[in-house]
């Protein structure tokens, strides 16, 4: 794929799709992420090659991961918020599309329906409990991901159908 198959392409309520998935995605992969850094970070405690100073650095990097990827993924949320909906804002859509949108949009909610319980249901397996616990901002995230969704779909549907309409008369 090239970036010529981009050129020419505008946003739309479909944007929401790419939104719920990209952030459920990266939630999942810092989350998993995390995992295999404290796993690691168990042996190296354990291990008797690995000298004191070793170990110290290897427990403050997984210290340190788990507070920038949660702080990373709010910087992340918003930036897409707002990346999808100065988008939006620059579409020309005719007012009457709005109604086509309507079922869309209630599908995007659908979807980060089924996302939220997803996200729940990895989280609360004993495996990922203890490692999801330290991403307060993530879970708070996907705990209310149907409202967060729901505002960026009706942020999103004012950006696109509720603009003036500029006539120049010469």
């Amino acid at each position: 794929m090239t970036l010529d198959y981009f050129k020419g392409k505008k946003g739309s309520v479909s944007d929401g799709i790419f939104y719920v998935v990209a952030l459920f995605v990266i939630a999942i992969v810092f989350i998993f992420s995390a995992k295999v850094l404290n796993d690691i970070n168990e042996k190296v405690q354990t291990s008797d090659i690995i000298n004191a100073d070793g170990k110290e650095m290897v427990a403050a990097s997984n210290t340190n991961f788990t507070t920038v990827m949660n702080n990373s993924f709010l910087v992340i949320f918003i930036g897409l918020i707002i990346a999808i909906i100065v988008g939006a804002y620059f579409i020309k859509v005719h007012p009457a599309l709005y109604w086509i949108s309507i079922p869309i949009m209630a599908f995007v909610i659908w979807l980060a329906a089924i996302y939220g319980n997803i996200f729940d249901a990895i989280i609360t397996t004993p495996e990922f409990s203890t490692t999801a616990d330290n991403f307060g901002i993530i879970t708070f995230i996907f705990n209310n991901y149907v409202y967060f969704i729901t505002g960026v779909v009706l942020l999103l549907s004012l950006a696109l159908y509720a603009k003036t309409i500029v006539v120049r008369e010469e």
